[in-house]
């Protein structure tokens, strides 16, 4: 897994995996669209406020921060979306 449950940090290991990824896909003309998940397991909600939702956006930004920081044109990015446990692989 590229994050730890109920975190949205990018694990150490994964980082390599966003920099290959980065370098793939940084010279390709294609827009970029980042989407952010969740398991299944729930969220225990901070004061209601924070729930699968808001951790799968933060997982989307946390990628699209990461890809930019390894060189991914921001302006090839056409969106960031967070679906919580919505899709489930």
């Amino acid at each position: 897994s590229m994050f730890q449950s109920g975190s949205a940090v990018i694990r150490p290991e994964a980082r390599q995996a966003f920099a290959q990824v980065t370098e793939s896909l940084r010279s390709l003309p294609n827009m970029l669209e980042i989407s952010g998940h969740t398991d299944a397991k729930p969220f225990p909600s901070r004061a209601g406020t924070y729930t699968n939702w808001e951790l799968s956006a933060d997982r989307a930004n946390a990628a699209r921060r990461l890809m930019e920081g390894f060189g991914f044109p921001a302006p090839q990015i056409k969106s960031v979306v967070g679906k919580a446990a919505q899709e489930l692989k």
